[in-house]
């Protein structure tokens, strides 16, 4: 983490959040948010109160935005891979900010979906946000969905069963939280068992079942 402290996007990172918190301190009589270094971009305010959704959403444009659209665009997965790459570890920074944090993961999930080494850094940016906070998570399940299916479909042979086992896992888990009666959720398990025929999961499962007993 020292790095961070040297790291001019770092600063401008803090120097941003400080400031959007500061006038909407300002606006809203509410006590400025003091300046903390690099600790500080990812602290809560006092009270418990974050950054706003819109207030995340300007922050990663004015620190990532160009880059982002530039990475978006380009036909190197190589790009991409390495701003998601900067994006999670700017997450990482970022627990104490549920709506920053979010962000980076959702713009970590459409970039790191581009490149074929891209599903790790998916995986363990959407665990973090199912961690930090659960409501973010189930709010952005459609989009961490829609990165898997991406990186599903373009998957080699050697990477399909993988991304398959995420993606029947993540359709699991959207079935899960509706109730059984939700034609939702049997469309999500309909798409779980899609898959697991696909991939051949069911007959592994059946398999290591049959093993075990």
């Amino acid at each position: 983490m020292l790095h961070l402290l040297v790291d001019p996007a770092w600063r401008a990172f803090s120097r941003h959040v400080v400031e959007q918190w500061n006038r909407r301190g300002e606006n809203e009589k509410a006590e400025p948010y003091s300046r903390g270094g690099v600790a500080g971009a990812g602290r809560c305010v006092p009270g418990g109160a974050g950054l706003r959704a819109d207030e995340a959403a300007d922050v990663f444009n004015s620190l990532y935005g160009d880059d982002y659209r530039k990475a978006l665009a380009s036909r190197d997965s190589n790009d991409g891979r390495a701003l998601a790459n900067k994006l999670y570890a700017a997450a990482l920074s970022s627990k104490d900010q549920p709506a920053l944090l979010a962000v980076l993961c959702e713009k970590t999930w459409e970039l790191a979906g581009k490149d074929p080494a891209g599903l790790p850094i998916i995986m363990d940016s959407e665990r973090l946000l199912a961690t930090v906070s659960p409501a973010k998570r189930q709010e952005l399940a459609d989009k961490f969905i829609d990165a898997l299916n991406r990186f599903y479909a373009a998957a080699k042979p050697a990477l399909r069963n993988d991304v398959g086992e995420a993606l029947i896992e993540a359709f699991q888990q959207q079935a899960d939280a509706r109730k059984a009666d939700d034609p939702n959720a049997a469309e999500f398990l309909r798409k779980a068992l899609t898959v697991a025929t696909a991939i051949g999961s069911l007959s592994r499962r059946t398999s290591r079942t049959s093993s075990a007993s």
